[in-house]
């Protein structure tokens, strides 16, 4: 369960963020966290995979996420004051494993093609992942289900060459998630 929002420019110009916290996993053998891993499991219809797993390589998180925001502590461009939305201008790429849950684990319509903005982020782009990739403004709230824990930020154009300061906040069903990032962009 995410506790907090952590972040990290990277050289490419993307932003990393990762959800820190309690990992529920289904060989938890404390009564009250396998039961918060059952009704997770209910809640999403993932409760008969019967299939191979690699360990740690199909996490998801076990919160609702409602929409991604960032704003920059300075103009990025000449329509983007301080303190604007940039959800028009930056893109998520995360891992998201709804699809596969909720089509009872169908491997045909499974691990679609990741687009070459992917590439080298590290995820797992096996059986039952889909790379959710798409501006913050198009994201509707269902595409944020069973995200992986870790997603990248990047920006459909580039700022001034300068440092910026992001804060990055992702709406929850249990509050607000937040952190500052700061990025020099040449």
């Amino acid at each position: 369960m995410p506790e907090r929002l952590s972040g990290e420019a990277m050289q490419n110009g993307y932003l990393r963020l990762a959800f820190d916290g309690r990992t529920l996993r289904n060989t938890e053998t404390d009564a009250a966290v396998r039961s918060e891993y059952d009704r997770l499991s209910a809640q999403y219809g993932d409760d008969s995979y019967d299939g191979y797993m690699v360990p740690h390589s199909t996490e998801a998180l076990g919160v609702v996420c409602s929409a991604i925001e960032v704003v920059c502590d300075r103009a990025f461009d000449g329509t983007h004051a301080p303190g604007a939305s940039l959800g028009d201008l930056t893109k998520v790429c995360a891992v998201s494993f709804r699809d596969f849950i909720a089509g009872g684990y169908d491997r045909t319509s499974a691990g679609a093609d990741f687009p070459e903005e992917f590439d080298g982020l590290g995820f797992y782009d096996g059986p039952g992942a889909a790379p959710l990739f798409a501006k913050l403004t198009e994201l509707e709230p269902d595409d944020l289900t069973l995200i992986g824990p870790e997603f990248y930020l990047c920006f459909t154009q580039r700022p001034e060459p300068g440092s910026y300061r992001f804060t990055v906040t992702v709406r929850t069903e249990s509050g607000d998630l937040q952190t500052e990032v700061e990025a020099d962009f040449e």
